[in-house]
């Protein structure tokens, strides 16, 4: 099994590029992961079965940064190795799809939810000046935006919930 680019719908390619794009940044802001391992693991949630070779041709990424961050993956138990018959290439597997990928939006949630104290701490504080900064320039929108922040909260994290629970059931199956 390899990786055709060529032939690839650029459209679908490029939706590709934005959701590992999407994931590179998301588990380095939320996770602290590193952004080439993020690219990768992006890759397997995506296309599931890859090579060494093909990580390469998606992602650029030298022979050596790819085989370091399969290592990883290996010993995180993120991916399976099996040799394809007939070669002595490897092929990597990625089958705990949702639990493996999943496990990042830990670390969202937790990161959500000290924001939530501080967004809290920020409105009571704005809240026991409204009178005397009502009139100053700036402060109605602070005020509606940190508001707004708060409302967003539980939103985000009931679709966190809702991501580790649909990964919860495919590893059920």
């Amino acid at each position: 099994m390899s990786v055709s680019l060529k032939g690839f719908d650029p459209e679908i390619r490029q939706m590709e590029k934005d959701i590992v794009a999407f994931f590179k940044e998301k588990g380095a802001e939320f996770g602290g992961k590193d952004p080439i391992f993020m690219t990768i693991l992006a890759y397997f949630y995506i296309r599931e079965k890859l090579t060494q070779q093909d990580l390469r041709d998606l992602t650029g990424f030298s022979a050596g940064t790819v085989f370091k961050v399969i290592r990883q993956l290996l010993q995180f138990n993120l991916i399976t190795k099996a040799t394809i018959p007939g070669t002595h290439k490897h092929l990597y597997t990625m089958e705990q799809l949702p639990v493996a990928f999943s496990q990042f939006y830990l670390p969202a949630s937790r990161a959500l939810l000290k924001s939530e104290d501080q967004l809290k701490q920020m409105k009571r504080e704005l809240m026991a000046h409204a009178q005397e900064m009502e009139g100053v320039e700036g402060f109605n929108d602070v005020l509606a935006a940190v508001s707004l922040l708060l409302r967003s909260v539980p939103l985000a994290l009931a679709i966190f919930e809702e991501i580790i629970n649909e990964a919860e059931k495919h590893t059920k199956k």
